[in-house]
């Protein structure tokens, strides 16, 4: 996640721009944004009311993120299948080979042996 945050250094009133100041902030996500109590201060809802949309919308923004880790993990388990498949294939490939050459290597001793007689 990115987050980008601007300030500047203007005073009101053309005073001087080299005066230190002390700048205090909270960046707040997801449901933490809304406050349901200070959207209704009148008696439309009661306390049990706000905590409950509150909770509502924590529960929203959980269902989201368990929903993008569930994304997530598919595209793992993909590319970890797709890596299992080439291991298998590539280590097959060199049994393969290793099993060629060594029944080349067979042949080939053989023909050497009979030709300088010694089989």
């Amino acid at each position: 996640m990115k987050y980008e945050v601007c300030f500047s250094n203007v005073p009101k009133g053309g005073g001087d721009t080299k005066q230190k100041r002390k700048v205090a902030f909270k960046i707040l996500k997801g449901a933490m944004t809304t406050d349901h109590f200070k959207d209704k201060q009148e008696s439309e809802f009661s306390d049990v009311e706000g905590q409950l949309e509150d909770l509502n919308d924590e529960l929203s923004e959980l269902m989201a993120d368990l929903e993008e880790v569930r994304l997530r993990e598919d595209d793992l388990r993909r590319v970890n299948e797709k890596i299992n498949k080439q291991v298998l294939f590539y280590s097959v490939t060199a049994c393969v080979i290793m099993f060629a050459v060594g029944g080349y290597q067979l042949f080939h001793m053989k023909s050497f042996f009979k030709k300088k007689k010694i089989i």
